[in-house]
């Protein structure tokens, strides 16, 4: 594996007193004037009309002419025990794919698919065994691999469900309207979701079972430039990715039923082509799902 595409460096964050600072002046009535609007305008784009709204939504997260997108990402996963700091756990890199298909007058399907790996911090590699710093055990780490489906019109996103929905399922997706800050236009996607866990008896070491419910909150920022989203000729509009979790403990991590979470940060940026996906993880995707890159739909 080469270390140079998988490793990360890590630098302090301003983003606590960003926080403390963006409170600060939302509670300030002088502060009003200068929040960002969802109408303001944009030239050439109509964030006024619903079904433009969709399209540009689209053009950002994906692309309208039915070509798939890439979007390399990268960055730690935390986990947080109730009632104490939160630790850095593990790196984390992996990439996914979407298309975009027209399924009536202003309904489009995105279908996505995704792999990644936990990454050791020191070394920048794919973990295989790993000490879970918050309980010292010694765990076999499991990487994934997943599949999303989202119908997406002008009431919304809509989760695209193919099988009946267990007791205490319940899962939601949501986009508020964008938002145009400095030249850049900004979406977000919320997918949050309650699942039931399989029952204790089926897991065969006990500290995998984290209880009867597993949650999964995921929150995806992309961006992109006004004057890039503007050109009706442009098949394909850069953007990136700022994308956060919170969630229960992965089996693997052996934390039973102690009461916490995890949270994922990362980043990433949309790509045209598969190419340019950092070759040492594209190349080791494929190598453990060779039909990584045709494969839409998990089986059931």
């Amino acid at each position: 594996m080469n270390n140079a595409t998988f490793s990360s460096s890590r630098r302090a964050s301003l983003g606590l007193l960003a926080g403390f600072a963006a409170a600060a002046a939302a509670r300030s009535p002088a502060a009003a004037a200068v929040l960002p609007s969802p109408a303001a305008p944009a030239a050439g784009i109509d964030l006024a009309n619903p079904q433009a709204r969709v399209r540009a939504y689209l053009r950002i997260r994906c692309r309208l002419d039915g070509k798939p997108t890439y979007m390399p990402y990268r960055g730690t996963i935390f986990g947080k025990p109730e009632g104490k700091a939160a630790v850095a756990l593990f790196d984390v890199a992996g990439f996914s794919w979407s298309t975009v298909t027209q399924i009536g007058e202003s309904r489009y399907r995105v279908d996505g698919v995704e792999a990644g790996y936990f990454l050791d911090r020191n070394t920048g590699e794919p973990l295989d065994h790993w000490t879970n710093p918050l309980n010292n055990l010694e765990t076999t780490v499991r990487h994934y691999r997943s599949w999303s489906h989202i119908v997406v019109s002008p009431e919304g996103l809509e989760p695209v469900l193919d099988k009946p929905r267990p007791a205490g399922f319940s899962f939601s997706a949501t986009s508020g309207d964008p938002m145009i800050m400095n030249g850049n236009i900004w979406i977000h996607e919320d997918l949050i979701g309650q699942f039931p866990s399989a029952p204790k008896s089926t897991f065969a070491d006990p500290l995998q079972y984290f209880g009867p419910v597993l949650t999964a909150t995921s929150l995806a920022t992309w961006s992109a430039a006004v004057a890039e989203l503007a050109d009706p000729a442009a098949a394909f509009v850069p953007s990136m990715l700022s994308y956060q979790t919170l969630g229960s403990w992965r089996p693997f991590m052996r934390m039973g039923s102690a009461p916490g979470l995890i949270s994922w940060r990362m980043f990433g940026a949309k790509q045209p082509s598969v190419d340019a996906v950092p070759t040492a993880l594209r190349e080791r995707v494929i190598k453990d799902y060779p039909d990584f890159l045709t494969k839409v739909k998990a089986d059931r």
